[in-house]
Protein backbone atom coordinates (compact mmCIF):
# COMPACT_ATOMS: atom_id res chain seq x y z
CA UNK A 1 0.00 0.00 0.00
CA UNK A 2 2.98 2.40 1.16
CA UNK A 3 4.77 1.05 -2.08
CA UNK A 4 1.04 2.34 -4.35
CA UNK A 5 0.48 5.38 -2.54
CA UNK A 6 4.11 6.67 -3.11
CA UNK A 7 4.06 5.65 -6.90
CA UNK A 8 0.52 7.81 -7.12
CA UNK A 9 1.91 10.37 -5.79
CA UNK A 10 4.86 10.60 -8.15
CA UNK A 11 2.58 10.26 -10.73
CA UNK A 12 0.86 13.50 -9.53
CA UNK A 13 3.73 15.59 -9.38
CA UNK A 14 4.64 14.60 -12.80
CA UNK A 15 1.45 15.68 -13.97
CA UNK A 16 1.39 18.57 -12.25
CA UNK A 17 5.03 19.60 -14.10
CA UNK A 18 3.66 18.02 -17.43
CA UNK A 19 0.79 20.96 -16.82
CA UNK A 20 3.03 23.99 -15.43
CA UNK A 21 3.45 26.58 -17.99
CA UNK A 22 5.15 29.62 -17.89
CA UNK A 23 8.27 31.72 -19.35
CA UNK A 24 8.59 32.26 -23.14
CA UNK A 25 9.74 29.50 -26.32
CA UNK A 26 13.13 28.84 -26.31
CA UNK A 27 13.32 29.38 -29.98
CA UNK A 28 11.78 32.55 -31.60
CA UNK A 29 13.10 32.19 -34.80
CA UNK A 30 12.85 34.36 -38.11
CA UNK A 31 13.06 32.88 -41.66
CA UNK A 32 15.08 34.58 -44.81
CA UNK A 33 15.88 33.71 -47.97
CA UNK A 34 19.60 34.94 -49.35
CA UNK A 35 22.15 34.15 -51.32
CA UNK A 36 24.40 36.72 -50.00
CA UNK A 37 25.70 37.56 -53.55
CA UNK A 38 26.60 41.01 -53.34
CA UNK A 39 27.39 43.00 -49.99
CA UNK A 40 24.27 44.90 -49.64
CA UNK A 41 22.45 41.50 -49.14
CA UNK A 42 25.03 41.12 -46.14
CA UNK A 43 23.63 44.65 -44.73
CA UNK A 44 20.12 43.81 -45.21
CA UNK A 45 20.19 40.27 -43.33
CA UNK A 46 22.42 42.23 -40.44
CA UNK A 47 19.33 44.65 -40.54
CA UNK A 48 16.71 41.68 -40.10
CA UNK A 49 19.10 40.34 -37.31
CA UNK A 50 18.95 43.73 -35.09
CA UNK A 51 15.07 44.36 -36.03
CA UNK A 52 14.06 40.57 -34.90
CA UNK A 53 15.94 40.37 -32.21
CA UNK A 54 14.46 43.76 -30.98
CA UNK A 55 11.14 42.42 -31.64
CA UNK A 56 11.66 38.98 -29.16
CA UNK A 57 13.05 36.87 -31.81
CA UNK A 58 16.28 34.68 -31.04
CA UNK A 59 17.70 33.12 -34.11
CA UNK A 60 17.89 33.79 -37.76
CA UNK A 61 17.35 30.34 -39.94
CA UNK A 62 18.20 31.30 -43.13
CA UNK A 63 18.11 29.11 -46.53
CA UNK A 64 20.92 29.99 -49.13
CA UNK A 65 21.01 28.58 -51.78
CA UNK A 66 18.24 27.28 -54.40
CA UNK A 67 17.13 24.68 -52.32
CA UNK A 68 13.52 26.28 -52.77
CA UNK A 69 11.54 27.31 -55.70
CA UNK A 70 12.51 31.10 -56.15
CA UNK A 71 9.63 33.54 -56.51
CA UNK A 72 12.66 35.89 -58.66
CA UNK A 73 14.00 37.70 -61.40
CA UNK A 74 17.36 36.57 -60.91
CA UNK A 75 18.70 37.64 -64.51
CA UNK A 76 21.51 35.29 -63.91
CA UNK A 77 23.21 33.58 -67.30
CA UNK A 78 22.50 30.04 -67.46
CA UNK A 79 26.23 28.94 -69.05
CA UNK A 80 26.83 25.78 -66.82
CA UNK A 81 29.58 27.21 -65.53
CA UNK A 82 31.24 26.43 -62.09
CA UNK A 83 30.44 30.43 -61.83
CA UNK A 84 26.86 30.15 -62.23
CA UNK A 85 26.71 26.81 -60.01
CA UNK A 86 28.50 28.21 -57.25
CA UNK A 87 26.30 31.46 -57.09
CA UNK A 88 23.20 29.10 -56.17
CA UNK A 89 24.99 27.11 -53.77
CA UNK A 90 23.92 27.48 -50.65
CA UNK A 91 26.22 26.22 -47.17
CA UNK A 92 25.62 22.59 -48.63
CA UNK A 93 27.99 23.43 -51.91
CA UNK A 94 30.33 25.15 -49.69
CA UNK A 95 33.26 23.99 -50.99
CA UNK A 96 32.06 25.10 -54.25
CA UNK A 97 31.18 28.69 -53.34
CA UNK A 98 33.24 31.73 -54.13
CA UNK A 99 35.42 33.39 -51.51
CA UNK A 100 33.20 36.56 -51.26
CA UNK A 101 29.94 34.88 -50.25
CA UNK A 102 31.59 32.71 -48.16
CA UNK A 103 33.22 35.26 -46.24
CA UNK A 104 30.04 37.30 -45.84
CA UNK A 105 28.02 34.07 -44.36
CA UNK A 106 31.15 33.77 -41.73
CA UNK A 107 30.05 37.69 -41.05
CA UNK A 108 27.29 36.87 -40.66
CA UNK A 109 27.45 33.91 -38.58
CA UNK A 110 30.05 36.65 -35.96
CA UNK A 111 27.79 39.28 -36.29
CA UNK A 112 24.63 36.85 -35.22
CA UNK A 113 27.06 34.94 -32.26
CA UNK A 114 28.23 38.79 -30.82
CA UNK A 115 24.13 39.46 -30.47
CA UNK A 116 23.26 35.95 -28.69
CA UNK A 117 21.57 35.42 -31.95
CA UNK A 118 20.96 31.82 -33.19
CA UNK A 119 22.24 31.13 -36.86
CA UNK A 120 20.35 28.53 -37.95
CA UNK A 121 21.68 27.23 -41.60
CA UNK A 122 19.08 24.97 -43.80
CA UNK A 123 20.33 22.59 -45.74
CA UNK A 124 20.27 19.52 -47.93
CA UNK A 125 16.99 19.54 -49.49
CA UNK A 126 16.67 16.21 -50.91
CA UNK A 127 12.99 17.22 -52.44
CA UNK A 128 14.77 20.41 -54.15
CA UNK A 129 18.03 18.29 -54.61
CA UNK A 130 20.19 21.55 -53.30
CA UNK A 131 22.97 19.49 -53.58
CA UNK A 132 23.11 19.68 -57.59
CA UNK A 133 24.77 23.22 -57.00
CA UNK A 134 27.90 21.44 -56.03
CA UNK A 135 27.16 18.53 -58.52
CA UNK A 136 24.52 17.72 -61.12
CA UNK A 137 24.78 14.11 -61.23
CA UNK A 138 22.44 13.80 -57.68
CA UNK A 139 19.44 14.62 -58.97
CA UNK A 140 16.36 12.51 -59.74
CA UNK A 141 16.49 11.08 -63.30
CA UNK A 142 13.75 9.84 -65.94
CA UNK A 143 14.84 7.57 -68.78
CA UNK A 144 14.34 9.26 -72.29
CA UNK A 145 14.72 6.34 -75.34
CA UNK A 146 15.11 6.02 -78.48
CA UNK A 147 15.66 9.90 -79.48
CA UNK A 148 16.06 10.04 -83.13
CA UNK A 149 19.28 11.51 -84.26
CA UNK A 150 21.40 12.19 -88.12
CA UNK A 151 24.87 12.18 -88.93
CA UNK A 152 25.67 15.02 -90.54
CA UNK A 153 28.80 16.85 -91.31
CA UNK A 154 30.32 14.32 -89.14
CA UNK A 155 27.66 15.56 -86.20
CA UNK A 156 24.94 13.69 -84.72
CA UNK A 157 22.30 16.00 -84.81
CA UNK A 158 18.47 15.68 -83.33
CA UNK A 159 16.42 14.59 -86.06
CA UNK A 160 13.04 16.68 -85.23
CA UNK A 161 9.92 14.82 -85.66
CA UNK A 162 6.32 15.96 -86.00
CA UNK A 163 3.90 16.01 -83.07
CA UNK A 164 -0.26 15.37 -84.34
CA UNK A 165 -1.55 17.77 -81.99
CA UNK A 166 -3.90 19.86 -82.59
CA UNK A 167 -4.00 23.15 -80.30
CA UNK A 168 -5.97 25.50 -82.26
CA UNK A 169 -8.96 25.71 -78.90
CA UNK A 170 -6.38 27.12 -76.53
CA UNK A 171 -5.71 30.43 -78.24
CA UNK A 172 -8.67 32.12 -76.75
CA UNK A 173 -8.37 35.08 -73.97
CA UNK A 174 -10.13 34.69 -70.33
CA UNK A 175 -11.84 37.33 -69.01
CA UNK A 176 -11.15 37.12 -65.17
CA UNK A 177 -13.65 40.14 -64.46
CA UNK A 178 -16.55 37.57 -66.26
CA UNK A 179 -17.51 34.91 -63.55
CA UNK A 180 -18.93 33.32 -66.67
CA UNK A 181 -15.25 33.15 -68.57
CA UNK A 182 -14.28 29.78 -69.05
CA UNK A 183 -10.71 29.65 -66.84
CA UNK A 184 -9.83 26.41 -67.90
CA UNK A 185 -9.42 24.86 -71.36
CA UNK A 186 -7.45 21.16 -72.13
CA UNK A 187 -7.18 19.71 -75.67
CA UNK A 188 -5.10 15.82 -75.73
CA UNK A 189 -2.91 14.57 -78.00
CA UNK A 190 -0.82 11.37 -78.71
CA UNK A 191 2.92 11.04 -77.41
CA UNK A 192 5.25 8.55 -77.22
CA UNK A 193 6.47 6.46 -73.53
CA UNK A 194 9.73 7.76 -72.45
CA UNK A 195 10.56 11.02 -74.80
CA UNK A 196 10.82 14.54 -74.27
CA UNK A 197 8.28 17.48 -75.25
CA UNK A 198 8.00 21.22 -74.79
CA UNK A 199 5.18 22.62 -75.04
CA UNK A 200 5.59 27.02 -76.15
CA UNK A 201 2.99 29.47 -76.36
CA UNK A 202 2.55 33.63 -76.16
CA UNK A 203 1.23 35.38 -73.11
CA UNK A 204 -0.19 38.58 -73.00
CA UNK A 205 -1.72 39.92 -69.95
CA UNK A 206 -3.45 43.03 -68.82
CA UNK A 207 -4.40 43.94 -65.08
CA UNK A 208 -4.10 40.35 -63.98
CA UNK A 209 -2.58 38.75 -61.32
CA UNK A 210 0.43 37.07 -61.84
CA UNK A 211 1.51 34.71 -59.39
CA UNK A 212 3.09 37.65 -57.06
CA UNK A 213 4.50 35.27 -54.26
CA UNK A 214 4.51 31.66 -53.58
CA UNK A 215 1.27 30.14 -52.50
CA UNK A 216 -0.50 32.36 -55.17
CA UNK A 217 -1.25 32.00 -59.22
CA UNK A 218 -2.13 33.66 -61.92
CA UNK A 219 -2.16 32.81 -65.52
CA UNK A 220 -0.36 28.83 -66.36
CA UNK A 221 -0.29 25.85 -68.57
CA UNK A 222 0.64 22.64 -67.27
CA UNK A 223 0.62 18.70 -68.62
CA UNK A 224 -0.98 15.69 -67.00
CA UNK A 225 -0.58 12.15 -68.05
CA UNK A 226 -0.57 8.78 -66.52
CA UNK A 227 2.79 9.43 -65.22
CA UNK A 228 2.47 12.74 -64.63
CA UNK A 229 -0.57 12.88 -61.78
CA UNK A 230 0.36 16.90 -60.99
CA UNK A 231 0.68 19.43 -63.08
CA UNK A 232 3.64 21.02 -64.18
CA UNK A 233 3.14 24.82 -64.21
CA UNK A 234 4.75 26.82 -66.92
CA UNK A 235 3.49 30.63 -66.81
CA UNK A 236 2.71 31.22 -63.13
CA UNK A 237 6.74 30.37 -62.46
CA UNK A 238 8.29 32.70 -64.92
CA UNK A 239 9.01 36.08 -63.13
CA UNK A 240 9.26 37.85 -66.52
CA UNK A 241 5.49 37.44 -66.62
CA UNK A 242 4.19 41.20 -65.44
CA UNK A 243 0.72 41.92 -64.50
CA UNK A 244 0.11 44.14 -67.72
CA UNK A 245 2.67 43.15 -70.63
CA UNK A 246 2.43 42.63 -74.36
CA UNK A 247 2.93 39.41 -75.32
CA UNK A 248 5.63 37.24 -73.95
CA UNK A 249 7.25 33.79 -74.58
CA UNK A 250 6.68 30.86 -72.21
CA UNK A 251 7.31 26.95 -72.35
CA UNK A 252 8.13 23.87 -70.59
CA UNK A 253 9.55 20.86 -70.84
CA UNK A 254 8.41 17.32 -70.34
CA UNK A 255 9.31 13.63 -69.94
CA UNK A 256 6.93 11.06 -70.56
CA UNK A 257 6.96 8.04 -68.38
CA UNK A 258 6.81 4.20 -69.30
CA UNK A 259 2.61 4.36 -69.35
CA UNK A 260 2.30 7.30 -71.30
CA UNK A 261 0.73 7.08 -74.70
CA UNK A 262 -1.61 10.66 -74.68
CA UNK A 263 -0.83 13.78 -72.59
CA UNK A 264 -3.42 16.43 -71.55
CA UNK A 265 -1.85 20.06 -72.02
CA UNK A 266 -3.89 22.67 -69.72
CA UNK A 267 -3.86 26.55 -70.15
CA UNK A 268 -5.52 28.24 -66.87
CA UNK A 269 -6.02 31.53 -64.77
CA UNK A 270 -6.41 31.34 -60.87
CA UNK A 271 -6.80 34.79 -60.57
CA UNK A 272 -10.14 35.93 -58.26
CA UNK A 273 -11.45 38.79 -61.10
CA UNK A 274 -9.01 40.43 -62.23
CA UNK A 275 -7.95 41.33 -65.56
CA UNK A 276 -7.55 39.65 -69.24
CA UNK A 277 -5.03 36.54 -69.85
CA UNK A 278 -4.66 36.23 -73.81
CA UNK A 279 -3.16 32.64 -74.99
CA UNK A 280 -2.23 32.66 -78.67
CA UNK A 281 0.85 30.26 -81.03
CA UNK A 282 0.17 27.18 -78.56
CA UNK A 283 2.50 24.48 -79.78
CA UNK A 284 3.96 20.91 -78.77
CA UNK A 285 7.32 19.44 -80.04
CA UNK A 286 9.58 16.72 -79.71
CA UNK A 287 13.25 17.70 -78.20
CA UNK A 288 16.42 16.21 -78.14
CA UNK A 289 18.73 14.98 -75.42
CA UNK A 290 19.23 18.31 -73.30
CA UNK A 291 20.70 17.04 -70.09
CA UNK A 292 21.83 13.55 -69.96
CA UNK A 293 23.25 12.54 -66.66
CA UNK A 294 26.19 10.62 -66.21
CA UNK A 295 26.39 8.39 -63.03
CA UNK A 296 26.34 4.43 -62.34
CA UNK A 297 22.96 3.07 -63.16
CA UNK A 298 22.02 6.03 -66.15
CA UNK A 299 23.64 4.10 -69.14
CA UNK A 300 23.86 6.24 -72.46
CA UNK A 301 23.60 4.03 -75.39
CA UNK A 302 23.58 5.05 -79.34
CA UNK A 303 22.56 2.68 -81.39
CA UNK A 304 22.02 2.13 -85.28
CA UNK A 305 18.19 3.05 -86.14
CA UNK A 306 18.93 0.00 -89.15
CA UNK A 307 20.67 -2.71 -87.24
CA UNK A 308 19.93 -2.17 -83.62
CA UNK A 309 24.48 -2.44 -83.49
CA UNK A 310 25.29 -0.27 -80.53
CA UNK A 311 28.14 2.32 -80.78
CA UNK A 312 31.23 2.53 -78.51
CA UNK A 313 31.42 5.86 -76.25
CA UNK A 314 35.24 6.91 -77.34
CA UNK A 315 35.81 4.84 -80.40
CA UNK A 316 32.33 5.79 -82.41
CA UNK A 317 31.45 8.79 -80.47
CA UNK A 318 32.66 11.25 -77.84
CA UNK A 319 30.81 11.65 -74.60
CA UNK A 320 28.46 14.78 -74.46
CA UNK A 321 29.22 16.77 -71.83
CA UNK A 322 27.05 16.84 -68.61
CA UNK A 323 25.16 20.53 -68.46
CA UNK A 324 26.30 22.34 -65.41
CA UNK A 325 22.69 23.84 -64.35
CA UNK A 326 19.16 22.60 -64.88
CA UNK A 327 16.34 24.89 -65.63
CA UNK A 328 13.82 23.50 -67.70
CA UNK A 329 11.56 26.27 -67.96
CA UNK A 330 13.98 28.04 -70.29
CA UNK A 331 14.74 25.91 -74.00
CA UNK A 332 18.16 24.55 -74.15
CA UNK A 333 19.41 23.26 -77.44
CA UNK A 334 19.26 19.54 -78.21
CA UNK A 335 23.46 18.22 -77.57
CA UNK A 336 24.92 17.59 -81.07
CA UNK A 337 26.93 14.31 -80.45
CA UNK A 338 30.86 14.07 -82.11
CA UNK A 339 31.24 11.51 -84.31
CA UNK A 340 35.17 10.21 -84.42
CA UNK A 341 36.69 9.69 -87.51
CA UNK A 342 37.91 6.54 -87.21
CA UNK A 343 35.00 4.94 -85.70
CA UNK A 344 31.59 2.95 -87.48
CA UNK A 345 29.38 5.67 -87.17
CA UNK A 346 29.03 7.07 -91.06
CA UNK A 347 27.68 10.14 -92.62
CA UNK A 348 24.29 9.69 -93.05
CA UNK A 349 23.11 7.34 -90.50
CA UNK A 350 20.32 7.09 -89.09
CA UNK A 351 20.61 6.51 -85.24
CA UNK A 352 19.03 6.13 -81.62
CA UNK A 353 20.11 7.54 -79.01
CA UNK A 354 18.76 6.43 -74.80
CA UNK A 355 20.07 8.23 -72.19
CA UNK A 356 18.29 9.63 -68.06
CA UNK A 357 17.57 13.19 -68.26
CA UNK A 358 16.67 15.21 -64.50
CA UNK A 359 13.05 15.10 -64.48
CA UNK A 360 11.18 17.19 -62.52
CA UNK A 361 7.84 19.27 -61.57
CA UNK A 362 7.08 23.27 -61.56
CA UNK A 363 9.60 23.64 -63.88
CA UNK A 364 12.65 23.56 -61.97
CA UNK A 365 12.21 21.24 -58.72
CA UNK A 366 14.85 18.23 -59.28
CA UNK A 367 14.65 15.85 -56.33
CA UNK A 368 17.81 13.78 -55.49
CA UNK A 369 18.13 10.08 -56.48
CA UNK A 370 18.42 8.34 -53.23
CA UNK A 371 20.20 5.12 -54.51
CA UNK A 372 23.52 7.09 -55.47
CA UNK A 373 25.82 5.76 -52.77
CA UNK A 374 27.89 9.11 -53.89
CA UNK A 375 25.00 11.45 -51.80
CA UNK A 376 25.78 9.68 -48.39
CA UNK A 377 29.90 10.88 -48.81
CA UNK A 378 28.64 14.20 -49.95
CA UNK A 379 26.91 14.37 -46.43
CA UNK A 380 29.74 13.79 -44.87
CA UNK A 381 32.33 16.23 -46.71
CA UNK A 382 29.65 18.95 -46.59
CA UNK A 383 29.14 18.05 -42.87
CA UNK A 384 32.79 19.01 -42.17
CA UNK A 385 32.92 22.02 -44.25
CA UNK A 386 29.87 23.64 -43.13
CA UNK A 387 31.33 23.14 -39.33
CA UNK A 388 35.00 24.19 -39.76
CA UNK A 389 34.12 27.40 -41.96
CA UNK A 390 30.97 28.06 -39.63
CA UNK A 391 30.04 26.29 -37.39
CA UNK A 392 26.74 26.36 -36.42
CA UNK A 393 25.57 25.12 -32.63
CA UNK A 394 22.01 24.64 -34.78
CA UNK A 395 21.41 22.71 -37.73
CA UNK A 396 18.16 22.66 -39.98
CA UNK A 397 17.71 19.55 -42.31
CA UNK A 398 15.59 21.15 -45.48
CA UNK A 399 13.22 18.18 -45.58
CA UNK A 400 10.42 18.93 -46.95
CA UNK A 401 8.16 18.11 -49.78
CA UNK A 402 10.47 14.52 -52.07
CA UNK A 403 8.05 15.02 -54.92
CA UNK A 404 9.84 12.56 -57.40
CA UNK A 405 11.06 9.11 -57.12
CA UNK A 406 14.08 8.54 -59.43
CA UNK A 407 13.87 5.67 -62.61
CA UNK A 408 17.62 5.40 -62.85
CA UNK A 409 18.77 1.60 -63.54
CA UNK A 410 19.96 1.51 -59.54
CA UNK A 411 16.51 2.77 -58.27
CA UNK A 412 14.69 0.21 -60.20
CA UNK A 413 17.06 -2.81 -58.92
CA UNK A 414 16.16 -1.38 -55.48
CA UNK A 415 13.29 -3.21 -53.35
CA UNK A 416 12.81 -0.52 -50.84
CA UNK A 417 9.88 1.49 -50.77
CA UNK A 418 10.77 5.79 -50.96
CA UNK A 419 9.58 5.79 -47.54
CA UNK A 420 12.58 3.80 -46.01
CA UNK A 421 14.93 5.34 -48.68
CA UNK A 422 13.46 8.62 -47.16
CA UNK A 423 14.48 7.65 -43.70
CA UNK A 424 17.55 6.02 -44.67
CA UNK A 425 18.78 9.65 -46.16
CA UNK A 426 17.30 11.38 -43.00
CA UNK A 427 19.14 9.22 -40.49
CA UNK A 428 22.72 9.58 -42.89
CA UNK A 429 22.03 13.17 -42.95
CA UNK A 430 22.10 13.06 -39.10
CA UNK A 431 24.71 10.88 -38.52
CA UNK A 432 27.07 13.16 -40.74
CA UNK A 433 26.45 16.34 -38.36
CA UNK A 434 26.82 14.38 -35.10
CA UNK A 435 30.32 13.05 -36.78
CA UNK A 436 31.62 16.57 -36.50
CA UNK A 437 29.74 18.13 -34.15
CA UNK A 438 28.47 15.51 -31.30
CA UNK A 439 26.51 18.40 -28.84
CA UNK A 440 24.67 19.56 -32.22
CA UNK A 441 21.27 20.42 -32.09
CA UNK A 442 19.48 19.47 -35.16
CA UNK A 443 15.44 20.35 -36.62
CA UNK A 444 14.17 19.79 -39.68
CA UNK A 445 10.97 20.05 -41.82
CA UNK A 446 8.89 16.97 -40.55
CA UNK A 447 5.67 16.63 -43.51
CA UNK A 448 7.56 13.51 -45.39
CA UNK A 449 7.39 11.80 -42.00
CA UNK A 450 3.63 12.50 -40.99
CA UNK A 451 0.55 10.23 -42.02
CA UNK A 452 -1.53 13.61 -41.87
CA UNK A 453 1.31 15.32 -44.32
CA UNK A 454 3.17 13.89 -46.90
CA UNK A 455 3.96 10.57 -46.52
CA UNK A 456 1.21 8.40 -48.31
CA UNK A 457 0.58 5.80 -50.17
CA UNK A 458 0.23 8.09 -53.31
CA UNK A 459 2.27 11.31 -53.80
CA UNK A 460 3.42 13.21 -56.86
CA UNK A 461 5.35 11.35 -59.17
CA UNK A 462 6.72 9.00 -56.60
CA UNK A 463 6.26 5.06 -57.49
CA UNK A 464 5.98 3.87 -54.07
CA UNK A 465 4.53 5.18 -50.90
CA UNK A 466 6.64 7.45 -48.93
CA UNK A 467 5.31 5.86 -45.70
CA UNK A 468 8.09 4.54 -43.79
CA UNK A 469 10.80 7.04 -43.20
CA UNK A 470 9.66 7.99 -39.32
CA UNK A 471 11.27 4.80 -37.98
CA UNK A 472 14.93 5.83 -39.41
CA UNK A 473 14.58 9.27 -37.64
CA UNK A 474 16.55 10.03 -33.91
CA UNK A 475 14.01 11.43 -31.28
CA UNK A 476 16.41 14.08 -30.45
CA UNK A 477 15.74 15.99 -33.90
CA UNK A 478 13.19 18.64 -33.45
CA UNK A 479 10.07 18.83 -36.06
CA UNK A 480 9.16 22.09 -37.33
CA UNK A 481 5.74 21.86 -38.20
CA UNK A 482 4.25 23.84 -40.90
CA UNK A 483 0.42 22.91 -41.84
CA UNK A 484 -1.06 25.60 -39.46
CA UNK A 485 -4.82 24.44 -40.35
CA UNK A 486 -3.41 20.80 -38.85
CA UNK A 487 -1.51 22.12 -36.22
CA UNK A 488 -3.73 20.36 -33.10
CA UNK A 489 -2.98 17.07 -35.03
CA UNK A 490 0.30 16.97 -36.45
CA UNK A 491 2.06 18.69 -33.47
CA UNK A 492 0.21 15.80 -31.16
CA UNK A 493 0.95 13.33 -33.40
CA UNK A 494 5.26 13.94 -33.20
CA UNK A 495 4.57 14.26 -29.37
CA UNK A 496 2.91 10.95 -29.24
CA UNK A 497 5.99 9.54 -31.03
CA UNK A 498 8.58 11.57 -28.42
CA UNK A 499 9.42 14.00 -30.62
CA UNK A 500 10.11 18.02 -29.71
CA UNK A 501 8.59 19.95 -32.10
CA UNK A 502 7.99 24.10 -32.92
CA UNK A 503 5.59 25.51 -35.09
CA UNK A 504 6.39 27.92 -38.83
CA UNK A 505 3.75 30.02 -39.75
CA UNK A 506 3.15 29.19 -43.49
CA UNK A 507 2.45 30.78 -45.68
CA UNK A 508 2.89 35.20 -46.42
CA UNK A 509 0.28 36.75 -45.09
CA UNK A 510 -1.56 39.77 -47.05
CA UNK A 511 -1.76 42.10 -43.78
CA UNK A 512 -1.37 42.46 -40.25
CA UNK A 513 -4.79 40.79 -39.45
CA UNK A 514 -3.40 37.82 -41.11
CA UNK A 515 -0.40 37.71 -39.83
CA UNK A 516 -1.39 37.72 -36.56
CA UNK A 517 -4.15 35.26 -36.94
CA UNK A 518 -1.66 32.59 -38.39
CA UNK A 519 0.32 33.29 -35.23
CA UNK A 520 -2.60 32.49 -32.87
CA UNK A 521 -3.10 29.34 -34.43
CA UNK A 522 0.36 28.23 -33.92
CA UNK A 523 1.01 29.23 -30.43
CA UNK A 524 -2.37 28.08 -29.11
CA UNK A 525 -1.66 24.48 -30.67
CA UNK A 526 2.10 25.23 -28.92
CA UNK A 527 0.73 25.83 -25.86
CA UNK A 528 -1.37 22.38 -25.37
CA UNK A 529 1.75 20.52 -26.96
CA UNK A 530 4.46 18.98 -23.80
CA UNK A 531 7.68 19.83 -24.38
CA UNK A 532 7.12 22.23 -27.60
CA UNK A 533 10.44 24.45 -28.39
CA UNK A 534 9.14 27.66 -30.34
CA UNK A 535 7.59 29.04 -33.54
CA UNK A 536 9.08 30.29 -36.52
CA UNK A 537 7.81 33.69 -38.32
CA UNK A 538 8.07 32.04 -42.16
CA UNK A 539 7.95 34.04 -45.40
CA UNK A 540 8.99 32.30 -48.60
CA UNK A 541 9.37 35.18 -50.34
CA UNK A 542 13.12 35.50 -52.15
CA UNK A 543 15.16 38.46 -50.30
CA UNK A 544 15.45 40.12 -46.67
CA UNK A 545 13.34 42.33 -46.15
CA UNK A 546 10.92 41.52 -49.52
CA UNK A 547 8.02 40.07 -46.73
CA UNK A 548 9.03 40.64 -43.30
CA UNK A 549 6.57 43.62 -42.68
CA UNK A 550 4.68 42.11 -40.29
CA UNK A 551 7.48 41.05 -38.52
CA UNK A 552 6.69 43.16 -34.91
CA UNK A 553 2.95 41.75 -35.06
CA UNK A 554 3.84 38.39 -35.63
CA UNK A 555 5.99 38.82 -32.30
CA UNK A 556 3.30 40.67 -30.31
CA UNK A 557 1.27 37.48 -30.69
CA UNK A 558 3.68 35.14 -29.60
CA UNK A 559 5.24 37.77 -26.77
CA UNK A 560 1.24 38.13 -25.20
CA UNK A 561 0.15 34.12 -25.49
CA UNK A 562 3.24 32.34 -25.39
CA UNK A 563 2.77 29.76 -22.39
CA UNK A 564 4.99 26.80 -22.82
CA UNK A 565 4.02 23.10 -20.77
CA UNK A 566 7.27 22.37 -18.79
CA UNK A 567 9.03 19.20 -19.93
CA UNK A 568 8.64 16.23 -17.76
CA UNK A 569 10.93 15.81 -15.14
Amino acid sequence: MKRTMMLMAAAGAMAVAVACRGGEYENRWVFAISYLNEPVELNQAKALVVRAQAAGYSGLALISGKDFTAWTDEGEKNDGSMAYRATRTGLDGISVMDAGRLERFKELKAFCDGRGFDFVPLIWSIGYCSMQYADPSFVTVWPVRDIPYVVRGGRGVFNAQPVDADLSRMTRTIDCFDTNSVRSMSSKFAVKPCRKYRVSARLKTQGALCAPKPGSTGPCMGIFAKSCRSCQFAASSHPQVKATQDWTPVGFSFITGEEDHEATLVTRDLTDKEGLVHFADVRVEEVGVEYPIFRDGTRFEVRDAETGAIFREGVDYRRPQQVGTLQFAKRSPAFELEVLPDGAIREGARLLVSCYEPKCVYNDQFGACLTNPGLYDFYHRSAADIMREIGPSKWFLSADEIRISCRCERCLADKDTMGVRIGRHFRAQYDAIKGVSRTADIYMWPDMLDVNHNAKELYYLMDSPTLGALPFVPKDITMVCWWGSKARIILPHFTSHGYRTMGAGYYDAKDAAATRSRAETWIDALNETPGARGIVYTTWDYGIGRNHAFLEDYADVFKAKSAPIAEKR
